[in-house]
């Protein structure tokens, strides 16, 4: 629902054993506890710093509770850089405005199983830089503010890919592209 704010609470645990990783002597245990505030925020961030001062506070808040955080670009969505790059913005004046705290993020390229992005997925920050300059521009600004934003970037894709070559095929067809995105159905049972 575009109109519910409200953020969704997800928990991970993962189990590596021995057998994963033979430089592991003990297994290791990941927990990943994470909370997913709806894209529509973003886009509605300006107005309500505006008219609902107290929402934006208490999300902020949440925020900088947090170890990290991830801003999720979709990678096929070259038309809405300027719309990345204001948001970006808005978030980082926010975070500023409530703590001098650095703020630790990750910029996440989704659908990076597109055959447009497959074969920078080595090389998320890469991607960024050519399909998004306005965000990049953003981000070199916040990160030249003495060290405050500490950025990684990464890709990743929800459906992945098949076969076991650099040939691989996207494991989803495209099944609409419009304004808001791609439509992707699932097309077989992914090869990982």
């Amino acid at each position: 629902d575009p109109n519910n704010l409200v953020p969704l609470t997800y928990s991970v645990t993962a189990t590596f054993k021995q057998d994963f990783d033979r430089t592991l002597e003990n297994a290791l245990t990941l927990e990943i506890n994470l909370q997913d505030f709806a894209g529509e925020f973003f886009n509605k961030f300006s107005t309500l710093v505006q008219t609902n001062r107290n929402i934006v506070d208490s999300y902020i808040a949440e925020y900088i509770s947090k170890d990290g955080l991830m801003f999720v670009v979709d990678g096929t969505a070259k038309y809405r850089d300027k719309e990345y790059r204001t948001s970006f913005d808005q978030f980082m004046n926010q975070w500023f405005i409530a703590t001098p705290n650095p703020c630790r993020m990750a910029i996440v390229v989704g659908k990076a199983e597109d055959a447009d992005l497959w074969t920078g997925r080595y090389n998320p920050q890469m991607i960024i830089e050519q399909r998004f300059p306005q965000l990049t521009q953003a981000i070199a600004a916040w990160r030249t503010q003495g060290n405050k934003l500490q950025v990684s970037y990464v890709a990743c894709s929800a459906f992945g890919t098949l076969g076991h070559t650099e040939r691989r095929q996207p494991n989803s067809k495209r099944v609409k592209q419009d304004q808001d995105g791609i439509l992707r159905s699932e097309e077989h049972t992914s090869e990982l």
